[in-house]
């Protein structure tokens, strides 16, 4: 088959593009139809030049003039034209221009309400096992957070910080970053920070006491000049990955829900640190472990943190439940749930 793909990202590395979360599910799903022996084209938004990756033609949707507007599935996480009850974008009248046989719509998240008419009106994708999918209306294809399981690392001594734009949802900022500070002053902790220029520089939102944000942006400096690394902007995937697996814990603040690094550090034997609002969705939504409840005072989100790293018992537990929650997230498992869908369509 002839299968075009539409996705966010900036696809400029291929395969080790320096994106996560919606693209970097939809460039896994292209990896492994590409190995199954299709001919593969992801359309970024943004502008490149077309190459080739590991059999994937990665290009521009604006270059759409310049390949052959006929395919067999067109996947897109922009919506169609008559895809009722969805905000349609300015890539929404590109993807009018192909000739294709059949549609998938990619919604990273589930719908509600009005919106589930969709469901009904072309097939629906989504990369974590939602209740929409468990009821049948929506396909989980799953995104792809490894190969194989390593054993839980209590022993290492890094963290990773994923959120992103966390200086916009600081909620929790403070007791996180205090826990950061007295681990890397008591034990030499370091660690990466993922977006780490807003966290330092950027103002953050208007309603956080400024008082507080001021102590987080000393703590922040004073951990990043012990010799954690902060990141301007995104990293390159293998980088990323390689931080993970030397990480014993992910950090960060409630925000965003069901990242891909969520499952990516459990894979590498490390904790994923989750809040009520990301526990309450997948992948971890099934799985009993623990979490921090909603309004926890900074002391007791600083506390978890610390009990947590120092307990061997309930960090290697955790791990190795959020490794079975994770298991169809592995690729080989998932390459033949994904290969199944685009069979059947």
């Amino acid at each position: 088959m002839r299968v075009y793909i539409s996705s966010p990202g900036q696809f400029f590395q291929g395969f080790n593009s320096r994106l996560r979360g919606e693209g970097r599910w939809l460039l896994h799903v292209a990896g492994v139809l590409a190995e199954s022996g299709h001919e593969v084209v992801i359309f970024s938004n943004d502008p490149v030049k077309p190459y080739k990756d590991k059999g994937v033609v990665f290009s521009s949707i604006h270059n759409f003039r310049g390949h052959d507007l006929n395919c067999d599935v067109l996947v897109a996480m922009d919506s169609f034209s008559d895809l009722p009850g969805t905000h349609k974008t300015n890539i929404t009248p590109i993807l009018d221009n192909f000739r294709c046989s059949k549609r998938v719509w990619s919604g990273f998240f589930p719908v509600g309400g009005d919106q589930e008419k969709i469901y009904s009106h072309v097939p629906t994708i989504h990369p974590w096992n939602y209740k929409s999918c468990r009821e049948g209306k929506a396909n989980w294809l799953p995104i792809i957070t490894h190969a194989e399981f390593q054993k839980p690392g209590f022993d290492r001594n890094r963290f990773h910080w994923y959120s992103k734009n966390a200086h916009e949802e600081p909620k929790y900022i403070f007791g996180v970053m205090s826990a950061l500070y007295d681990l890397a002053i008591e034990k030499g902790t370091v660690g990466s920070f993922v977006d780490g220029v807003q966290i330092g520089s950027q103002k953050y939102r208007k309603d956080y006491p400024q008082n507080k944000e001021d102590v987080v942006k000393i703590l922040f400096k004073e951990i990043v000049a012990k010799g954690s690394e902060s990141f301007s902007h995104w990293a390159p995937y293998d980088y990323v990955q390689q931080l993970m697996f030397q990480s014993k814990m992910l950090v960060g603040v409630h925000h965003p829900v069901a990242a891909p690094s969520m499952a990516e550090i459990v894979a590498h034997g490390g904790f994923p640190l989750q809040f009520k609002n990301q526990k309450d969705c997948p992948p971890y939504d099934q799985a009993d472990i623990p979490f921090i409840e909603e309004n926890a005072s900074d002391e007791e989100v600083k506390d978890f943190i610390l009990e947590v790293w120092n307990n061997e018992e309930l960090f290697t537990r955790t791990v190795l439940s959020c490794q079975e929650a994770i298991r169809e997230h592995g690729k080989q498992e998932a390459a033949v749930r994904i290969n199944k869908f685009f069979e059947e369509l």
